[in-house]
């Protein structure tokens, strides 16, 4: 300790100017940045329109050979966090390009996965060596820690939205990387396994059924979530986000991911819903029609293939004007709020 440390400091000012020196602070002083009294994100509301990205995306495609990227994708970069690789404080995300004949490195990442198809016919995925055919519209998710690559057999290109919790992962510096042995993964399983096992609803596997954390179930086809939002009764639509399903784990009925859910809603031609707000990250990608959401009093046109950021506790609500239905793929990292006890929704009063 040094001579200093035993003279009292005259006055409140100097007490407070040898702290830092000490690596101290005085809460009192700090206390409105340490515990505000409603959350102050980083993140703000933002809009990419996906005929830009797009357009870049396939200059990418143009001069970047597969083998020279790990994945040649283009992430959403949220101006208010400061250029990092993050459309929200916690969800990344991106839009990839497979062109015909490629095939990715395998490797595996802390940080859980989903996939939503948007353009190409003949693109898989693999996942713990099993093969996943898809097709624009199906959902495909990456349970964290396993080993995945993808490919593309087809003669179209194929375009997807990829949204990871990897921002997540970092700030709890808990994020791991791994190459596989080899660029391919041998495939061991049937075609579409988990599907086969998993993807028939109220019925699965007795004998070595797998009740892990993720979900078993590694794909959920369009042609099967686009229909459930027309049949679903009006009892159970939404007042804040319309008609509005959840891909759930098949086995416990929770979000198919630990720290991601993922839901598609349909908003109805000429409908409005009520504004609220909740405490979780949401990124949307838009899916079918048109739209806007209204954020913080700011309004976000939508078309197919754009995608919005809505960063946590802003005031939202959305507004279909045209004479056609809006489809909304929406990613968001409600179940880690909800598993910490830190899940807050508040309705809007007009």
């Amino acid at each position: 300790m040094d001579a200093k440390s035993n003279i009292k400091p005259a006055n409140v000012e100097e007490f407070l100017g040898g702290l830092p020196g000490r690596n101290l602070g005085a809460t009192w002083e700090v206390l409105a940045q340490a515990v505000p009294v409603k959350p102050q994100p980083r993140a703000i509301p933002f809009h990419w329109a996906y005929e830009e990205v797009r357009e870049q995306l396939f200059h990418a495609g143009d001069l970047v050979p597969a083998e020279q990227a790990e994945r040649r994708t283009l992430c959403f970069c949220n101006p208010g966090l400061d250029g990092a690789p993050a459309a929200t404080s916690t969800l990344f995300a991106d839009i990839q390009l497979v062109l015909p004949g490629e095939v990715a490195s395998t490797h595996r990442h802390t940080a859980c996965a989903v996939r939503f198809m948007l353009e190409g016919e003949g693109s898989f995925a693999i996942a713990e060596n099993e093969k996943i055919s898809q097709v624009p519209g199906d959902l495909v998710i990456g349970p964290g820690w396993a080993w995945h690559s993808h490919g593309n057999e087809g003669n179209d290109d194929a375009v997807w939205f990829d949204c990871l919790d990897a921002p997540l992962a970092a700030q709890l510096d808990a994020s791991f990387f791994s190459p596989y042995d080899t660029h391919a993964m041998e495939i061991t399983k049937v075609v579409n396994a988990s599907s086969k096992s998993y993807g028939n609803a109220g019925i699965s596997p007795v004998w070595q059924r797998d009740a892990g954390t993720p979900s078993p179930l590694l794909k959920f086809p369009w042609a099967d979530a686009r229909p459930a939002l027309d049949e679903l009764p009006d009892d159970h639509l939404s007042p804040y986000d319309g008609a509005i399903i959840e891909y759930t784990h098949p086995l416990t009925g929770k979000s198919c991911m630990p720290t991601v859910s993922c839901t598609l809603q349909l908003i109805k031609a000429g409908s409005s819903t009520r504004p609220h707000r909740h405490t979780s990250n949401s990124v949307y990608l838009a899916v079918e029609g048109s739209g806007q959401i209204v954020i913080e009093g700011e309004t976000f046109d939508w078309q197919r293939g754009d995608v919005i950021a809505l960063p946590t506790w802003a005031s939202h609500y959305h507004v279909n004007t045209s004479d056609r239905d809006g489809v909304l793929f929406c990613t968001s990292d409600a179940p880690l709020y909800q598993s910490l006890g830190y899940y807050r929704e508040e309705d809007i009063q007009e």
